[in-house]
């Protein structure tokens, strides 16, 4: 979902996912965008350089990108 909207991660790791509820069946959520940067979707080995860190805000209903 992240990256169909442009935004790449960058610090991927267990501590970083978290369940939206205690139920046998809630969703998985990334958290921790601090280190995420906004990409061209589709581009191919996209440096980073050219890539830039994002902002605060929200992608969808389902991303909120806090820095």
């Amino acid at each position: 979902m992240c990256h169909k909207h442009g935004v790449m991660h960058r610090d991927l790791k267990p501590e970083n996912f978290l369940f939206a509820n205690k139920k046998e069946s809630a969703a998985l959520k990334a958290i921790d965008f601090g280190l995420s940067v906004f990409f061209t979707p589709g581009a191919v080995y996209v440096p980073l350089s050219i890539c830039h860190f994002a902002p605060s805000v929200i992608v969808d209903d389902v991303i909120l990108l806090t820095v």
